[in-house]
């Protein structure tokens, strides 16, 4: 029962990290392609392969990762840990589904929350988490990432603009297409390196639930296994979100789409230097609005934003009832 348990834990996790690549990648290639900075193959293929190099560029931080949460052991454990992939997919999927450019990271956070008050409900061991995480991980960026994006990403599309103004308009868009390339890769490779350590949680967390150690080589293999299911999910990168981004949110030239990229992937690397997990798609999705409206010809609908940021605000609600869900369901068969 335990080895299944494992298995199924196991299988649940890779299916979360794939739809957390798959929802994250048009952040990376939907600017490029709507701007004609590159082509729909390059972008998505340029996006999977340094989304899958972040994560082996992570390796060494992801041990660090397992200080902040401690899985309860034996059965306990693989059921948290399957639950908590189950809800944080499922969400995923809905995302997917409403087009919704939504935060894979906050889904599994408040997922794994959900699943541990479920268990804690019931008499099961709880997860251990670090202290103040909730607000650290979930709270504070998401108060302050979107509203952090959207005014740097204006106020550095208002200073290109001003520096640009006698500028040739064809130089200024090979340059910005140029720019934008770089910058979503940039913005890929960040994701992977943060991500990656989420992936890389998952899979451990199974492994100590069920007893078995760690290994030099296992480590390798885990985060080769992470790199693999990322940046294969960003292959498959949910256009339906890339969508919502780039046309029914709003519209981009090569200008804006390249400050929005550039004031994203900066921001997130901030994040990472000050051990502040930033969404990726929050920080991108306002960056992007941000150098939009700084454009003199913008063309935004509100209508959408606003879905999106409710969308944002309901996540943690959703993901944690859909962790506590399945977490209960999977007890009633288990134990």
């Amino acid at each position: 029962m335990d080895a299944a348990l494992l298995l199924a834990a196991l299988v649940a996790s890779a299916g979360f990290v794939l739809i957390n690549g798959m929802l994250d990648a048009p952040h990376a290639f939907a600017p490029p392609v709507r701007t004609r900075a590159l082509t729909p193959r390059a972008a998505v293929t340029l996006s999977a392969a340094l989304t899958a190099a972040g994560v082996l560029m992570a390796t060494g931080l992801m041990p660090a990762v397992l200080v902040s949460f401690e899985v309860p052991p034996g059965r306990s454990g693989l059921v948290l840990i399957l639950a908590a992939a189950l809800g944080a997919a499922a969400w995923g999927a809905v995302a997917h589904w409403r087009r919704m450019p939504s935060s894979s990271t906050h889904a599994l956070l408040s997922s794994v929350l959900g699943a541990s008050l479920a268990a804690g409900v019931i008499g099961h061991p709880t997860l251990w988490a670090k202290p103040g995480l909730l607000l650290v991980s979930i709270i504070v960026p998401l108060l302050v990432g979107p509203w952090l994006g959207f005014a740097l990403a204006w106020l550095v599309a208002n200073a290109v603009t001003f520096v640009r103004r006698g500028a040739a308009a064809g130089t200024v868009n090979r340059n910005s297409r140029l720019n934008q390339s770089v910058m979503s890769g940039l913005f890929a490779m960040a994701h992977g390196l943060q991500d990656g350590q989420r992936a890389y949680l998952l899979f451990t967390g199974a492994f100590i639930a069920s007893g078995a150690a760690i290994t030099p080589a296992g480590h390798w293999a885990l985060t080769l296994t992470a790199a693999a299911l990322l940046g294969g999910g960003a292959s498959l990168g949910s256009w339906r979100v890339a969508r919502t981004l780039t046309h029914r949110m709003t519209r981009l030239d090569p200008a804006s789409g390249s400050v929005g990229s550039a004031t994203a992937a900066a921001l997130l690397a901030a994040g990472m230097m000050v051990n502040l997990p930033l969404s990726s798609a929050q920080v991108s999705t306002a960056s992007l609005l941000g150098a939009a409206e700084a454009t003199p010809f913008h063309h935004t609908s509100w209508r959408t934003v606003l879905t999106i940021l409710l969308f944002w605000l309901i996540t943690p609600v959703g993901a944690a009832f859909l962790g506590g869900f399945f977490y209960l369901t999977a007890s009633a068969l288990v134990f």
